[in-house]
């Protein structure tokens, strides 16, 4: 994740006996940077029963390396209960390839596997 950049992370609420359940209202998120809990706001939309999506806007003044939890609340039937989970590390510098990268290198990817299997196919034909 980047300074200034939104990061998104899905999560589930599920009951004692482990089924997915909503929880009575939407859980919250708290965003910790380096264990310690910050202002930052989340946002947490329902995806469907006991699915979830919280979101934030990473502030441009965290550094390389931060570590980033969200402490996740929830109350299911009445009982109120939260969890620590590790979102990241901040990343700054060198950023990860784009969605172009990808479909360029997935469309090359898949000329080759297209070529090699053309070629196994035309093998296995001439030894039948």
């Amino acid at each position: 994740m980047s300074p200034s950049k939104n990061t998104a992370f899905p999560f589930l609420v599920k009951d004692q006996t482990s089924l997915l359940t909503s929880a009575d209202s939407l859980p919250t998120v708290a965003i910790l940077r380096n264990a310690v809990t910050t202002s930052v706001a989340a946002t947490v939309e329902s995806i469907s029963t006991g699915s979830y999506k919280a979101s934030f806007t990473v502030p441009s003044n965290w550094e390389d390396g931060d570590r980033v939890d969200a402490k996740i609340t929830a109350t299911i039937n009445g009982y109120t209960d939260s969890a620590l989970v590790r979102i990241g590390e901040v990343s700054i510098g060198a950023s990860g390839p784009t969605a172009a990268d990808i479909k360029t290198a997935l469309e090359a990817s898949g000329s080759k596997l297209d070529k090699a299997l053309k070629a196994a196919q035309a093998a296995e034909d001439q030894t039948l």
